[in-house]
C-alpha cells in the first residue's frame, strides 16, 4: 500500500499519468471549504481529479511539491497519511501547509478521498 500512497503523492505532484492506475472509475471528494481553487466536491472521476489538481497546482504555483510527513497507515480498506506541501507564496516567501488525507479503497484504487488542510503544521 506503500506504493499506493506514493502514486497518489506523484498524482498531486503533477503526475497525471497515474491517475489511471490510482484512481477508481468512480470517485467521491469530500474537502474542506478552504480549497483554493475548484469544486472538490464535484469531483466524480479521475479526469475531474486531475483537473482539480490542476487548478491547485496552477493557483500555487509550479514549484509545489507535496511530500508525505507520518505515515502511510492502512485499517479495514483505508490509507491516511499527513502530509506537508511547500509553495512560493506571493510574496516570494517559502509556504509550508500540512494535511490529512483519508482514502477509501475499492481493491488497489483510491475510491473516496476526505481530504483537509490547513496553514498549521499539525
Amino acid at each position: 500500500m506503500k506504493q499506493l500512497w506514493n502514486d497518489w503523492t506523484n498524482l498531486w505532484n503533477g503526475d497525471y499519468s497515474l491517475a489511471e492506475h490510482v484512481i477508481a472509475d468512480k470517485l467521491t471528494v469530500h474537502s474542506h471549504a478552504a480549497a483554493p481553487v475548484g469544486d472538490p466536491d464535484s469531483v466524480t472521476d479521475r479526469h475531474g481529479l486531475t483537473e482539480w489538481i490542476g487548478q491547485v497546482r496552477g493557483s500555487l504555483g509550479p514549484d509545489l511539491t507535496y511530500r508525505t510527513s507520518v505515515g502511510p497507515f492502512l485499517d479495514e480498506g483505508h490509507l491516511s497519511c499527513h502530509w506537508l506541501a511547500t509553495f512560493t507564496g506571493q510574496d516570494g516567501a517559502q509556504v509550508t501547509k500540512g494535511g490529512i488525507d483519508v482514502l477509501r479503497l475499492e481493491g488497489d484504487r483510491i475510491a473516496e478521498v476526505w481530504t483537509v488542510t490547513g496553514t498549521r503544521l499539525l
